[in-house]
């Protein structure tokens, strides 16, 4: 009866609707839903029928019509219908319309059941599923609810109360809870698809910016700007322009580096950042800001000794970063979940990629040092072929000492090469992986970090040789 009423008050209005005043469209809604159903009444995701069944529990079939509504509406298209009904008890055109969508099943096989009240864990799946099914990933926005009544949310909506919770469209009680039975009265349940539609229009406008709890395990701040991991090149340019320059990796990618203020790279593969990386004390992440002593552990999951670097490992994201010896931060890694799970190590070492980390690797103790307030250090050609034989010499003769194998000290071998100083200096360190790995190693000893932190050294070369995926340094300082 209520349906078949609805349907002659519809066509009683449709004459008139076009003549009537926004401000004058007549709700029996509470005041504070009063705007809100006027508003949907005015965008046509809600008929003038359910304007004066504000208080009335919503329906599975009231629902559907709201979430066709949406649909047709910002996608300009007609819904189409199954081809066949599959229900026994209903034949509302939206009822097969939004089951065709995907939008809404069945309570049992052939059985619809549209006047069954709906569930407020109910409305979030359908919610979910039509913004998705306009183009909409909401995985981007999900963030772990609060509620104290989780308990009683079905394992299977857990996922999608997640979505309209970090999305903003539907919140708990005062009390913290869900209540994810409880039934819902139309004017609650219009606003909730209100606010879908708004949370969709500011996706279009760019205003409805994901912060997700897997978008934020990914995005790190470097000069106040954002990156998330899984950006594409053109995405990350977009915000922080062209590279200094593109270096190839030990993992056979393209590593971009941005050697300005703030230095930082940004490795990709198949066209998505997979890994960010800065030296630079100006980034923050997940509440840890750079260049700060690590004093309150709480913001991570471990300390690890064999690393030398605070860790958070996520569902999303693996965070390492790196510490001193008097735990003072010194950058960050950041890598996508999957590729810090696999072994992405070559195992092999071209001249370029050896290069590549010399150069990397230079730049990163530069920029500790300037941040420190010292001068940057300068490349030395002759402590370069130094500290490039010693490497060499320690992978094909299999030891790790500052003495050559005839026993030739680091000073020894400096000045056979040509090298003029007053003082010098030499660092070594083994580690697999890649140049943040040996930076690490850097920072793991005060002999290490004072060596390449020393005001009085000048200029530096930088050696690296590879016995497989295990990587050999030496590192030359003087001041002459």
């Amino acid at each position: 009866m209520k349906r078949l009423v609805g349907v002659a008050v519809t066509a009683l209005l449709s004459v008139s609707v076009c003549f009537t005043a926004f401000g004058a469209v007549s709700t029996n809604a509470s005041p504070w839903a009063v705007p809100h159903m006027e508003q949907a009444y005015s965008l046509q995701l809600i008929t003038a029928p359910l304007l004066q069944q504000a208080q009335d529990t919503m329906t599975r079939v009231e629902f559907s019509e709201i979430a066709v509504a949406f649909y047709e509406k910002v996608t300009g298209t007609t819904a189409p219908m199954p081809k066949e009904n599959p229900f026994s008890d209903c034949d509302e055109p939206a009822a097969l319309k939004a089951y065709g969508l995907g939008i809404i099943a069945g309570v049992e096989p052939g059985t619809f059941a549209p006047e069954n009240p709906l569930t407020r864990e109910q409305m979030a799946i359908m919610l979910v599923r039509t913004l998705e099914k306009v183009g909409v990933d909401m995985s981007l926005y999900a963030k772990k609810n609060p509620f104290t009544d989780a308990k009683n949310i079905s394992a299977t909506t857990v996922s999608y109360i997640d979505k309209v919770y970090g999305a903003g469209l539907i919140s708990g009680y005062q009390n913290g809870t869900f209540a994810p039975k409880n039934t819902l009265k139309v004017q609650e349940a219009v606003t909730a698809f209100l606010s879908a539609y708004t949370f969709y229009e500011g996706i279009q406008n760019g205003t409805s910016v994901p912060k997700g709890d897997a978008v934020m395990a990914k995005t790190v701040a470097i000069n106040g700007k954002e990156l998330t991991l899984g950006q594409t090149i053109e995405e990350v340019q977009a915000t922080f322009g062209a590279p200094t320059r593109i270096d190839e990796t030990v993992y056979g990618l393209d590593r971009y580096i941005y050697a300005g203020d703030g230095y930082f790279w940004v490795t990709f593969e198949n066209d998505a950042a997979v890994e960010f990386f800065t030296p630079s004390s100006k980034f923050q992440y997940q509440g840890i800001q750079g260049g700060t002593v690590l004093n309150d552990a709480s913001h991570v999951d471990s300390i690890s000794n064999v690393d030398h670097c605070a860790v958070l490992n996520g569902e999303y994201a693996s965070a390492r970063i790196p510490l001193d010896y008097e735990n003072q931060i010194c950058g960050l890694l950041l890598q996508t979940k999957e590729f810090a799970s696999k072994d992405a190590l070559t195992g092999s070492l071209s001249g370029v990629q050896k290069t590549d980390i010399e150069k990397e690797l230079l730049e990163i103790i530069n920029i500790q040092r300037q941040e420190a307030g010292l001068a940057a250090l300068t490349e030395n050609e002759g402590l370069d072929q130094t500290a490039s034989a010693h490497s060499t010499e320690m992978v094909k003769e299999k030891y790790f000492d500052y003495k050559s194998k005839d026993g030739k000290t680091p000073f020894q071998r400096m000045m056979e090469n040509n090298v003029q100083f007053h003082t010098a200096s030499e660092v070594i360190a083994t580690t697999r992986g890649d140049v943040v790995q040996l930076y690490t190693e850097l920072l793991r000893t005060a002999a290490k970090h004072n060596s390449i932190m020393d005001s009085t050294m000048t200029q530096a070369g930088i050696g690296v040789a590879n016995d497989g995926k295990v990587l050999y340094l030496t590192i030359d300082l003087c001041n002459g």
